[in-house]
């Protein structure tokens, strides 16, 4: 089940207790330029229920079709909640009493970058990867129970 605009989702039984996340992205500056200095991305993710759950979160892009029919390239790229970096490391976010809350400050253009849908970890900049045009930003949250949960989506164009 998939709700969009940060809503809470449901999620089935992680040791046969329920849970709900809420993820938010936020940016102040939709307009990206290459070449100047990275915007920021905030990110926040809010779970309710007991549970420890390992997560991996991701910025995700998804191209807007200029014409119909045309293909949406997407890409991808995973960053800790620790610091906002890079990372190929699952986290485990456990909840303490029943609710917790995490969060970054993610800056895109330091991020490794990659396509969505290849079977390639993402090792690439953000400048040789990503093409100019107008995207849908959105956080996504892999769990380890193979779960994904999305954010809000944000409308940004990248220009060179």
């Amino acid at each position: 089940m998939r709700i969009w605009g940060g809503a809470a989702q449901k999620l089935g039984n992680v040791d046969k207790q329920e849970y709900k996340v809420k993820c938010k992205i936020a940016t102040p500056h939709p307009l990206w330029s290459l070449g100047s200095e990275s915007p920021i991305v905030t990110v926040e993710i809010e779970l309710q229920g007991n549970v420890k759950v390992r997560a991996l979160p991701a910025l995700s892009l998804i191209a807007l079709p200029r014409e119909a029919g045309q293909r949406r390239e997407e890409y991808w790229a995973p960053f800790s909640l620790n610091d906002g970096k890079t990372t190929t490391e699952w986290a485990t976010l456990t909840t303490a009493e029943g609710k917790g809350s995490f969060g970054a400050r993610v800056l895109p253009f330091d991020l490794l970058w990659a396509r969505a849908k290849s079977s390639v970890w993402p090792s690439q900049r953000f400048l040789g990867t990503i093409p100019p045009g107008e995207y849908r930003l959105r956080l996504q949250l892999d769990t380890g129970d193979d779960k994904r949960f999305l954010s809000n989506e944000i409308k940004v164009s990248i220009q060179r």
